[in-house]
């Protein structure tokens, strides 16, 4: 297989729907209803209360279950609405520009974020401000929001979800290459869900550990994951 077809059916499995909304919502510790209004927007209705329109803020057509790309999409959306305050009409303008600009979906350059708007780094000879139609901007203050994303050659690799009392840097992955998409321990490609399982049975932290190779504190992160997750 060529370079250029291994980079290919890389991206056509990161393309699979595989996730329900629920699942989604589980690994990223997330709102189910956030997940589905920003897969595919919808309607509230209340008779108390004025009708409220959600509107899609995930790339592309509406969805009805999600792929990798997707919760990587979903993991930097929310990272840009809880860490940086940045609104979906900011992030919806990024998303337009990039792609009528560019030949990539948003979510592949090196974003960043100054005060609310949203820039790609690295193009010369600034910074390109994605939500302001393009404007430059001076270099140097700009705040990394892809530290939880792995991009390899255009194509998003894996991701690591957040893990609510975690002892080790991000000790859990998601990539559609390991394990089938489903969550592992970082860099081994053991399922959180088998560790779960064998400390649940009884088994120790410092055997589970050993026999995987990994610190005791991975094996507490895993097991955490995965009881917020279940």
């Amino acid at each position: 297989m060529t370079q250029g077809a291994a980079v290919e059916s890389r991206g056509t499995l990161a393309s699979v729907p595989n996730y329900s909304f629920a699942e989604a919502a589980r690994y990223l510790r997330m709102p189910a209803s956030t997940v589905r209004y920003w897969a595919k927007g919808g309607i509230v209705t209340r008779p108390d209360r004025p009708t409220i329109r959600f509107e899609q803020v995930l790339h592309g057509p509406p969805r009805q279950r999600l792929a990798f790309s997707d919760l990587a999409e979903l993991m930097i959306v929310r990272e840009l609405r809880e860490q940086f305050n940045v609104s979906p009409q900011t992030i919806r303008r990024a998303q337009a520009y990039v792609r009528k600009t560019f030949d990539q979906p948003w979510y592949l350059y090196d974003l960043a974020v100054y005060g609310r708007d949203i820039f790609i780094e690295h193009l010369e000879p600034a910074p390109i401000a994605a939500s302001r139609s393009g404007q430059m901007a001076l270099a140097g203050f700009l705040d990394d929001v892809l530290q939880r994303v792995e991009i390899e050659s255009g194509v998003l690799k894996r991701i690591f979800p957040r893990v609510a009392i975690s002892h080790t840097p991000r000790p859990v992955q998601i990539s559609p290459f390991v394990a089938f998409g489903h969550p592992t321990m970082a860099d081994t490609g053991v399922k959180v869900r088998a560790v779960a399982f064998r400390y649940d049975a009884g088994e120790e932290l410092n055997d589970i550990a050993a026999d995987y190779g990994v610190p005791v504190t991975m094996v507490k992160d895993a097991i955490s994951f995965h009881v917020a997750a279940a």
